[in-house]
């Protein structure tokens, strides 16, 4: 007996689907299973050790220890000088040969070099302020990003519960329908609601990657990288003392120690432009060797400064150091505005998420499981199960965004004071 072609391809194909088929979706709940689980110390950590541009700015730091490294030296080096001539050129007999040597060294004696040194310390406190600064911003965004990726998480989950419920109304107006029941228009209304269910999850979805992607880039991953988050919005009540939160935030934002730094290098630079009025010494050994006799001697050298007295560096200085007050003093005003403004956002937050909690959420999903109980007895129409399941998701979207928002000016209150708020408390 023969078999045809084409029934023998179609045997084959059947067989390779049937051994694929598993293989693929076991490759898939492997995937998901493996997916990473990431917690925000986590991320943050991964950011902290791989993100790039803070990476970069970590390099700067190279620059400031190099000066230090070039202030630490002796500034001068020593000078030779060697003369040879012919003491009788006229002469092809008899010739003879005189030279001198000379061993010449400049000495500061007005304190310049500790004074760089200081200055080089200074730019070194200051940069190290300024990256703790941009690390501090880094955990911000990596923070707010990873909680508008739980938020969209937390969408996703209402939106599937939705379109459940979207799919059981379609199904119970389909079957009212069939039977004579109720009129088709109900069909319709269901699965419009259902379609716009399933448009909202779409949505919802692209949110998230967007957020996932960003996320990914801040923590220096490839940006297709799966992980599943090992959190969820979450609230508790933040009690704090607002003067003490100001006092915290003075002592620790890293902007406002990065002034103090300036401060410090513009006193420096001060006491250096001071101190090169003070001319340097230079002292000399020297050597000379005569046709008939060697001499040997030494010179000290002293320039006196009658015009130039380093004036515009003294003046130049004393207006750096000026500025970094005014800048200091200004700073430090407005990180205290910036403490009490974010502190009353985050109790407004707070306020709202405890209103939400305080039976609006069981009410809304009490009336709505009532009002789908007496449409399956008859007693209301479509529009009013439909009204409540808005109701419904209107009001948990509504609580989901207060969480956020809560979590965010967290965020944002940690930020201006420059250290997390569990650290103050204790």
């Amino acid at each position: 007996m023969k078999i045809k072609k084409s029934t023998l391809w179609k045997w084959l194909l059947t067989l390779l689907l049937l051994f694929y088929a598993p293989a693929q979706a076991q490759v898939s709940l492997d995937t998901a299973a493996n997916a990473d689980q990431l917690s925000i110390k986590g991320a943050v950590a991964l950011a902290i050790e791989n993100n790039l541009e803070l990476k970069s700015f970590r390099e700067s730091l190279g620059i400031a220890r190099g000066q230090l490294t070039g202030a630490m030296l002796f500034p001068i080096n020593p000078e030779i000088e060697i003369a040879y001539f012919n003491a009788n050129p006229s002469e092809r007999a008899g010739r003879a040969s005189e030279y001198s040597l000379s061993l010449s060294q400049e000495l500061e004696i007005g304190g310049q070099r500790e004074h760089r040194q200081r200055i080089a310390q200074s730019t070194i406190e200051k940069v190290e302020a300024e990256i703790g600064r941009a690390q501090w911003m880094l955990v911000r965004d990596v923070r707010e990003t990873f909680y508008q990726f739980l938020l969209q998480q937390e969408k996703l989950e209402l939106a599937n519960r939705v379109i459940l419920l979207t799919e059981d109304l379609v199904s119970l107006t389909g079957g009212e329908f069939a039977a004579g029941y109720a009129p088709e228009f109900r069909v319709y209304f269901a699965r419009l609601e259902q379609q716009k269910a399933l448009r909202e999850k779409d949505r919802v979805i692209n949110q998230q990657m967007v957020a996932k992607y960003r996320l990914n880039n801040l923590m220096g991953r490839p940006w297709e990288t799966d992980f599943t988050p090992d959190e969820e919005l979450s609230y508790q009540p933040v009690v704090g003392d607002i003067e003490r939160l100001k006092d915290y935030a003075v002592r620790n934002r890293r902007d406002l120690k990065s002034l103090q730094f300036e401060q410090q290098t513009a006193q420096s630079k001060i006491d250096l432009a001071r101190s090169l009025k003070t001319p340097n010494l230079r002292f000399s050994l020297l050597f000379n060797k005569e046709i008939d006799k060697n001499n040997f001697g030494a010179l000290f050298s002293l320039p006196i400064k009658l015009f130039n007295k380093n004036q515009g560096d003294i003046a130049m200085s004393l207006a750096s150091q000026k500025t970094a007050e005014a800048r200091y003093s200004f700073l430090k005003f407005l990180i205290e505005k910036e403490v009490a403004s974010a502190y009353s956002e985050l109790l407004l937050a707070s306020k709202e998420v405890e209103l939400m909690e305080k039976g609006m959420l069981d009410t809304a999903e009490q009336n709505m499981d009532l009002v789908q109980n007496a449409y399956g007895r008859g007693e209301v129409e479509i529009i009013e199960v439909i009204t409540a399941q808005r109701n419904f998701v209107d009001i948990q979207t509504a609580y989901l965004e207060a969480l956020y928002n809560f979590n965010l000016a967290v965020i944002n209150l940690e930020n201006v004071l420059g250290g997390y708020l569990v650290d103050i408390s204790e």
